[in-house]
């Protein structure tokens, strides 16, 4: 397992080889998106449904609901069912749920990696975060203003 820091993506910092093996539409294939400050997953709850939440969850290698394709287009889609993490409704408010929704081009499924870490909604312009900086298994993944706190900040192990 490869642990790559978003700062490392984000800079385009990965090998040339590495670059090479991608397909025009994808940036990493198969990885975990790891929450700095929990440790923990970005999952899918137990559902392949339009508006399922996403949490954070301990990290389980053989976890097909932990596992994403970051697209050049900045979608971030789901191995387990092939849909889009987005903001519901094309929220601009803090607190609203990151959810996994049918891919629809839509900017609230679309996501900024920053060279801080920071995964950052193209529509609201906020960051990508655990409720309340939680640390808790089960916690939902939400939008809120970017403040440079430790739960809005992801890297990425690719197996």
């Amino acid at each position: 397992m490869t642990l790559i820091n978003l700062t490392v993506l984000a800079a385009g910092l990965i090998s040339p080889l590495a670059i090479n093996r991608l397909t025009a539409q994808e940036f990493f294939d198969r990885g975990q998106i790891v929450d700095r400050s929990s440790g923990q997953c970005l999952t899918v709850r137990e559902s392949r449904e339009d508006g399922a939440a996403i949490t954070q969850w301990p990290c389980n290698r053989e976890e097909e609901r932990q596992r994403w394709t970051v697209r050049r287009s900045g979608e971030i889609v789901s191995r387990f069912n092939g849909k889009c993490l987005g903001i519901g409704g094309g929220s601009l408010q803090n607190g609203k749920a990151v959810i996994q929704w049918t891919c629809n081009g839509h900017e609230s499924q679309q996501w900024q990696l920053q060279k801080s870490g920071e995964i950052v909604n193209r529509n609201s312009r906020k960051c990508m975060g655990v409720n309340g900086g939680s640390r808790e298994r089960g916690a939902d993944v939400v939008q809120w203003d970017c403040n440079d706190h430790e739960d809005q900040k992801w890297s990425v192990q690719i197996r």
